[in-house]
């Protein structure tokens, strides 16, 4: 018997159909009119909403890519009173991002996301209404 075939977490979204309903998309747009990167968001329940980020590698340690993730995501917060991701473990760079646009690590979502046919653990970021 022929094992499955198993999709990768970064394979190409072609392969499965994501649901798209309610899914919010910001652009980064800088000061320079440059795409640094995108917020996605989606409301998982009346108070929660899931949030990722993606980020142009050579936009992500700046000081206004910052102010514009902080921003996008407070524009969330004004609809719903928590935002929720996850970082994979290894990402540390993605981690400390989500960290300086005030989101704090809350827990580890173990062997949840595969990369190079290895499950990996996933942090848990999550930022509340102030």
């Amino acid at each position: 018997m022929k094992a499955p075939k198993v999709i990768e977490d970064n394979d190409d979204i072609r392969a499965y159909e994501p649901d798209m309903t309610g899914l919010v998309v910001l652009a980064l747009i800088s000061d320079q009119a440059e795409c640094c990167g995108c917020l996605i968001s989606r409301q998982l329940t009346g108070s929660t909403a899931e949030i990722q980020y993606i980020l142009d590698p050579a936009y992500k340690d700046r000081k206004d890519t910052v102010a514009l993730g902080k921003m996008a995501a407070d524009y969330v917060l004004g609809s719903t009173s928590k935002l929720m991701g996850t970082v994979p473990t290894p990402d540390k760079e993605l981690l400390r991002y989500f960290q300086r646009v005030g989101f704090t690590r809350e827990g580890v979502n173990r062997k949840s996301f595969m990369r190079n046919g290895v499950l990996l653990d996933q942090y848990y970021v999550g930022k509340s209404r102030e």
